[in-house]
């Protein structure tokens, strides 16, 4: 169900960036799919950010890591972030079709 859903909610968001691109901007097809993709991808740097905005604000007491291992971090997060989220999850059945699991991950009863 939580892949069926977030597929659904990306493809609406291509739709509404495609959309907005081509109605408002009047740019070419080719131009507007540009648009959709750095839509996606600043949509969850924006929510990578404010997560850490909130984490660097409200940080632990203990010291804070350099700036170089501070970037790395966030930048391998966000690679998480955007790869679970926009290829792993909404895609899980061609995932699982491909390695002989036909059914989703969450729904398997584990004895």
């Amino acid at each position: 169900m939580l892949a069926v859903s977030l597929l659904a909610f990306i493809l609406c968001e291509v739709v509404l960036y495609f959309s907005l691109a081509r109605h408002f901007f009047d740019v070419t097809p080719s131009v507007a799919l540009f648009v959709v993709a750095a839509g996606l991808l600043g949509v969850r740097a924006a929510v990578n950010a404010l997560s850490w905005a909130v984490a660097t604000t409200w940080r632990a007491p203990w010291p804070a890591l350099g700036a170089a291992r501070f970037a790395l971090m966030v930048l391998a997060d966000y690679a998480a972030f955007v790869f679970c989220f926009v290829l792993v999850l909404p895609l899980e059945r061609l995932w699982l079709g491909r390695i002989g699991w036909t059914r989703p991950i969450h729904v398997r009863r584990c004895y």
